[in-house]
């Protein structure tokens, strides 16, 4: 089963500029925590998924235009940089829809 990541905002921010594990996992829990249980780092899991070709990742264009986030620096750490049209349209395709 593929999936499908869209970011936005914050979210996009995070990825592109490399602090999405400053993140994950949020207080009380600290990333110390994991990596002393040996708990992969979710920007690890990611991007095995992406790997794998069951991931892929997409950029709100929107969002990385407020941002001011370089298209060629958020092109580089996303498979697709898409408007809400093509978000509206993978909605409707798709079998599940989870939104955080």
């Amino acid at each position: 089963v593929r999936v499908d990541l869209a970011l936005f905002f914050g979210a996009l921010h995070a990825w592109v500029q490399e602090h999405w594990d400053e993140l994950d996992p949020e207080p009380p829990l600290e990333a110390a925590t994991l990596d002393a249980q040996g708990a992969p780092q979710l920007s690890r899991m990611i991007d095995t998924a992406r790997q794998s070709g069951n991931l892929r990742l997409y950029a709100c264009s929107a969002s990385m235009r407020f941002l001011e986030l370089p298209a060629a620096e958020v092109q580089a750490k996303v498979d697709v940089i898409a408007g809400w049209q093509t978000y509206a349209k993978l909605t409707l395709e798709a079998d599940r829809v989870v939104t955080f």
